[in-house]
């Protein structure tokens, strides 16, 4: 016998029931006490009714008894799975699968509701309770909740404005107890009349954007009283002083303590009111003053020009036309004035007539049209020189100089000669090779140019040398520098090419010529002989390194077990060998990039006071052996 199904609800799983007479037991997803009445709906096909089955248990299992071989097949059980709960004595009903969301009433005449495995809310005789935090809420979003928080209480709105009470007219509110304290923490706007029936107290707060206020007495009980708009108006105290203010700072004030009307601009008096006098104690800037008696003050000012009584004093007792010590100078109706001492001016003194009775002191140049000494005119002296296109002299001028502005010097065909003569702008020929720097018998020293100077060949400069600081002499361009013809040069012949030509031979005499780069031989090279200085390679952490270029003939003396790295710099076609000498007995390695003969890395002599040389070829990929000489006395 099986279950064809699962029961629904979930309280107990597909099992196979046996029919040898031995009993099933299905155990309960959840406890169902023993007082609770099963009811099980079973639709089966019996193929022999006679044999049953009897149902058994309660509380958390459900027993199926079979007779012994009994045929009967139950092919369906567990349409419904019902309970009727007489009591279920304070037991938790759970609601959810995994058992963590519940109902339970173990406390008499109280409801208590888990979600989650934590106790949220309780209902009581005298409510239904939320625990502290657990939030009452409304909306799609939650936007709306009640919840208190274990110190305060709270409703809040996330959307839209929160309304209490009703939309309808007449629906009074009240807030708070009559002795009771209410607290705005925020901004409060009222519609309609705001009546207040008992006392207002501002404390030390401002009340701010007051279009007007109808007040049918202001009165002063012994504190401050403040009217604010933009800045501060504060009536004091005792009531005869009015403080202006801005942001809390004193700028000025109107005192009526005394007898006197006082204005103060912060704790200075600026005005006083006393009778029909007015006393200002700083500046007045005013439009046009009109006075009909007499202004008395130590100084004026006029634009920016400010007359103190010092020197308005230099026009106190003024005669005109008459020079007054230490007053200012007017002059009379004909525009003259009598009295004056020394005149001192910056700029030109022009006059129709000039009288000295003294000597005239002139420091700069004097220029008359005509100039009489003792009688003499000067015109009679310099006339000579200065009406003359030429100064005639059979003497030496031997003093003095030849300044600039001075014209063009010619001599003829005479000579000029100085002990050194300065150019300011540059020596030049009267014509384009028209004249010779020094001569087949009086040639110059030395010729000095600075950092940038060049030489320049050619009507068109088309060739230049020019002194490179620090480093030599530059050719420009591709020009040649030439010897005996055209046909034997050196010459650069592009930005990263040197060439030397010659009509047969180029002889290079030297103890040693270092080429440092690749050679190219085009032609037949021929050599007298082969030196190529032999130089050590060193092993650092079992490796070999070895700059092909640098040392194409080396040798190396093991310390240690050794492989040969990858020659660096190698180039197509060149040749590299190695002596080595073996110090102790050591092995010998190699990279792959060394090419053997059968693909076979040669057995080294590895033995002391032994040496292997072995010579090898780049074919421009790797480095194959050309030549091998093995267990050689050690050299």
């Amino acid at each position: 016998m099986y279950i064809g199904r699962e029961p629904l609800n979930g309280f107990f799983s597909k099992q196979t029931i046996a029919n040898d007479g031995s009993t099933t037991t299905f155990a309960l997803t959840h406890g169902i006490a023993s007082t609770t009445a099963i009811i099980v709906s079973v639709n089966a096909v019996v193929l022999e009714p006679d044999v049953g089955y009897t149902l058994s248990g309660g509380g958390t299992n459900i027993i199926f008894a079979s007779a012994p071989n009994a045929t009967t097949y139950i092919h369906y059980l567990g349409e419904s799975v019902q309970q009727s709960i007489l009591d279920v004595n304070g037991v938790e009903f759970i609601l959810d699968l995994d058992g963590d969301t519940s109902l339970t009433a173990d406390t008499d005449d109280e409801i208590d509701i888990k979600v989650g495995g934590t106790d949220r809310s309780t209902i009581k005789a005298t409510g239904f309770h939320n625990l502290d935090s657990i939030k009452f809420v409304a909306g799609t979003s939650d936007d709306m909740q009640i919840y208190h928080d274990g110190s305060n209480s709270y409703i809040t709105n996330a959307v839209g404005a929160l309304k209490i009470a009703t939309e309808t007219s007449g629906i009074a509110i009240t807030i708070g107890h009559s002795t009771s304290e209410i607290t705005i923490a925020d901004n409060m706007t009222v519609a309609g009349d705001l009546t207040v029936t008992g006392t207002t107290s501002f404390a030390d707060t401002n009340i701010t954007n007051v279009g007007s206020i109808a007040l049918d007495t202001i009165t002063n009980d012994g504190t401050d009283i403040t009217l604010d708009s933009s800045g501060d108006i504060i009536l004091d105290a005792g009531g005869d002083t009015i403080f202006l203010k801005d942001s809390g700072t004193t700028f000025g004030s109107l005192d009526n303590s005394s007898s006197d009307l006082i204005i103060k601009s912060g704790t200075t008096t600026a005005a006083t009111f006393s009778g029909a006098n007015v006393t200002f104690a700083g500046t007045i800037g005013s439009g046009a003053i009109t006075s009909t008696g007499i202004v008395t003050g130590s100084a004026f000012t006029a634009g920016s020009a400010v007359l103190a009584e010092a020197e308005l004093e230099l026009l106190d007792g003024l005669t005109a036309g008459t020079a007054i010590a230490s007053k200012v100078v007017t002059t009379d109706a004909n525009i003259d004035t009598t009295g004056q001492r020394n005149l001192t001016i910056s700029g030109e003194l022009d006059a129709a007539t000039g009288d000295f009775s003294s000597d005239v002191d002139v420091d700069g140049t004097l220029e008359a049209d005509a100039i009489t000494i003792d009688g003499t005119a000067i015109g009679s002296i310099y006339g000579v020189i200065a009406g003359s296109s030429s100064i005639l002299t059979t003497g030496a001028l031997d003093s003095g100089s030849i300044t600039s502005g001075f014209g063009a010097i010619d001599n003829g065909t005479s000579n000029i000669r100085s002990a050194t003569i300065t150019a300011e702008t540059a020596f030049v020929p009267d014509a384009s090779g028209g004249a010779d720097l020094g001569t087949t018998a009086l040639e110059f020293n030395d010729l000095f140019l600075n950092d940038d100077g060049s030489i320049q060949f050619g009507d068109d400069q088309d060739t230049t040398l020019v002194h490179t600081d620090g480093t030599g002499l530059t050719l420009n361009s591709t020009n040649k520098l030439c010897f005996n013809d055209v046909s034997q040069f050196v010459q650069g012949s592009s930005a990263t090419v040197l060439s030397i030509g010659a009509t047969d031979e180029i002889d290079l005499t030297a103890t040693t010529i270092d080429i440092n780069g690749t050679c190219d031989i085009s032609g037949i090279a021929t050599f007298s002989a082969a030196n190529v200085t032999q130089a050590a390679l060193t092993s650092t952490s079992n490796a070999v390194a070895w700059d092909a270029s640098a040392k194409p003939n080396a040798y190396h003396v093991t310390t240690e077990n050794t492989i040969f790295d990858a020659p660096t710099n190698a180039v197509e076609g060149a040749f590299i060998c190695v002596e080595i000498n073996y110090s102790d007995t050591h092995t010998i390695g190699w990279n792959t990039i060394f090419e053997f003969a059968a693909s076979t890395e040669p057995t080294t002599t590895d033995t002391d006071t032994k040496t292997d040389i072995f010579v090898f070829r780049y074919n421009g990929t790797v480095w194959q052996e050309v030549g091998r000489t093995l267990n050689l006395s050690e050299s």
